[in-house]
């Protein structure tokens, strides 16, 4: 078995301009930064991993190797994609409207932990959003600081993503993709996973 670098990019959704005040960036400057990241870095084709709505960029990034547009296609190409607890292709929509009907508290403290960013003040809350039942406090304590630091600007601006939604499709991209969820993820279900499996396998 070899062994193989592994590399973390830090791709948290601002930029620093000029006039100092930071702004969120949209799926394709994200694709540009892990594009030019891996052209700079990586010596061959590289696995690329994420996690739920950073699954979106590895997402984008695999329909640009197989546009027709010739910029998009220029970007690296890839040995493969993991996709851990993926937000589908076309979005978290479904997610939110099948959890309002079958688990509508479960929605609920998704919407408060989230949207309204209650994860970052209640201990609680911030534990059965992200981690085990079993987690230690002084563990998740830790990680929500961590988290709360890194969350001061929105990873998407959630109006253009919705709007760039669904992600386009790459029938002619020679990329492996293997999709993993949890059994217990409290966001991301069964049905969302089968759909991000299903796009890869047509």
């Amino acid at each position: 078995m070899g062994l193989y670098s592994s590399y973390k990019i830090a791709d948290e959704g601002t930029t620093q301009p000029q006039s100092g005040v930071a702004k969120s960036r949209n799926s394709y400057t994200h694709v540009r930064d892990i594009a030019n990241f891996v052209h700079h870095k990586v010596q061959s084709p590289p696995i690329l991993n994420a996690h739920s709505f950073g699954v979106l960029i590895i997402q984008y990034y695999i329909s640009s190797l197989g546009s027709n547009n010739l910029i998009q296609n220029t970007n690296p190409k890839l040995r493969g994609a993991i996709l851990v607890c993926s937000v589908p292709p076309s979005g978290n929509s479904g997610l939110v409207w099948r959890y309002l009907f079958t688990k509508p508290i479960a929605a609920f403290k998704v919407t408060c932990s989230l949207a309204v960013k209650a994860f970052q003040t209640s201990l609680p809350l911030c534990r059965e959003t992200f981690f085990s039942a079993t987690m230690e406090d002084h563990i998740v304590k830790r990680y929500q600081e961590l988290m709360k630091e890194s969350s001061r600007l929105s990873f998407f601006d959630l109006r253009k993503l919705n709007a760039s939604l669904p992600v386009p499709s790459a029938p002619n991209c020679p990329v492996d993709v293997l999709v993993l969820g949890a059994k217990n993820d409290f966001i991301v279900d069964a049905e969302g996973l089968n759909e991000t499996a299903k796009f890869y396998m047509d």
